[in-house]
């Protein structure tokens, strides 16, 4: 994992910021708009893509294929952890 880039640290500072580790899974587009807001709409969608894979392949985001080329990504904070507890039952009630 390398070094991240100072545009790569202020969208992971915001997003860590705001909590989008909690969002779930969302399209590509929902990033795409909240990276431009964070870099004041002063990169290229050339750029803006290079960015978002790039904190992919740095494992920042989770990614998930939902159809043909269609993917749906969840940001994740390593820190952050749901801890589920398996031990309390599950009571299932038909009518």
């Amino acid at each position: 994992m390398g070094r991240l880039s100072i545009n790569e640290k202020k969208v992971i500072d915001y997003f860590k910021s705001k909590k989008y580790f909690k969002e779930g899974f969302l399209k590509f587009g929902f990033w795409n708009r909240r990276i431009k807001y964070i870099l004041n709409n002063q990169i290229s969608k050339y750029e803006l893509k290079k960015l978002f894979y790039g904190l992919v392949s740095k494992n920042y985001f989770n990614s998930k294929k939902i159809a043909n080329k269609v993917y749906l990504y969840q940001f994740t904070d390593k820190k952050y952890k749901i801890n589920i507890d398996l031990s309390k039952p599950i009571t299932l009630i038909f009518d």
